[in-house]
This record gives C-alpha cells, sequence and structure tokens, in this order.
C-alpha cells in the first residue's frame, strides 16, 4: 500500500510542478491545493497565455492523463540531442555539488557503451508487439515502429506515440 500512495503523490505534483516556469508568465497566481483549480488554470495559460507542452485530462489519481502537443513533439523531435547534453550536463552538475567528496565524479560517468544503446525496433526495445499499424512513431527519431530505430549514445529507449 506504501507504494500506490507513493505512485499517488507523484502523480499529484509532478505534473503540475513540471509546467510550473510558464505559470510566470499569467498574470493570475496559481492554486497549488486543488487538482481541479489546477486543472482549468493549466488550460487557461495554455489557451491564453501560452502554448504548454502538455495540458491534463479529468483523470484522477494513477489515471491522470497528459496530452503533449504537436509543435512540441516536432520541437523535441528536432532538438533532442541537445536537450539530452543538457540534461546530462545538469545530471552530472547536480551529483557533483551533491558528492563533493567524490573528486572527478564527471570522469568516473562514462558514457553509455554504444553497441547497449542500440534497438533493433520498437517491438524489441519495448518487448512487445507495439503494432505496425496506426501511424505509431518514434517520438525521438520519427521513424515508424515498424521501421529499425537506431538510438543515439544519448539515449537507449524508444517511447512511440500515435
Amino acid at each position: 500500500m506504501e507504494l500506490k500512495a507513493a505512485k499517488e503523490q507523484l502523480t499529484n505534483m509532478v505534473p503540475y510542478r513540471a509546467l510550473a516556469g510558464f505559470f510566470s508568465k499569467a498574470d493570475t497566481k496559481a492554486e497549488w491545493n486543488s487538482v481541479k483549480r489546477m486543472t482549468a488554470y493549466i488550460e487557461k495559460i495554455n489557451r491564453d497565455v501560452v502554448l504548454l507542452p502538455y495540458t491534463l485530462g479529468s483523470g484522477g489519481k494513477l489515471a491522470k492523463e497528459m496530452y503533449f502537443q504537436p509543435d512540441w513533439i516536432k520541437m523535441i523531435q528536432d532538438n533532442t540531442v541537445s536537450i539530452l547534453g543538457w540534461i546530462q550536463f545538469e545530471k552530472v552538475k547536480w551529483l557533483q555539488n551533491n558528492n563533493p567528496e567524490v573528486p572527478g565524479l564527471v570522469y568516473k560517468l562514462a558514457p553509455m557503451d554504444e553497441k547497449d544503446a542500440q534497438a533493433e525496433s520498437c517491438e524489441e526495445a519495448l518487448g512487445g508487439d507495439t503494432g505496425t499499424s496506426g501511424g505509431k512513431r518514434c517520438i525521438y527519431t520519427g521513424a515508424g515502429c515498424a521501421q529499425a530505430v537506431r538510438c543515439g549514445s544519448f539515449y537507449s529507449m524508444v517511447i512511440c506515440y500515435e
């Protein structure tokens, strides 16, 4: 039961907090203590202020839905290498700052072996049948899930979307 409670707390906080950087452009403040008001606030920001990367559906707790904007998906696909490089840099910076007793930590973190970073297809990477029809595409490369996908050294998983 503890794991379920932890998952519910994550789904109650993370999707909203991840969008908090966009809220500074609004002229009203977010009401963090109400899920319904936050969902309505996010819709208002997305409609009136700035196009958000995603909006939230009406599902609650572990059935929460996220709707990603096609323009943001394209931007992420076009800039994947830069984004993942920035994430890797921030991760190393955080690790070094929070582990000062480990000198040269950045040199101890080896990049992923190129052999480990390859996937034959989405089916192989996801360990099951993803379906070869329906227009599913790899979120990183844009390749069809039925096509061979080669993931670069920065990432080793394939996420498909329709």
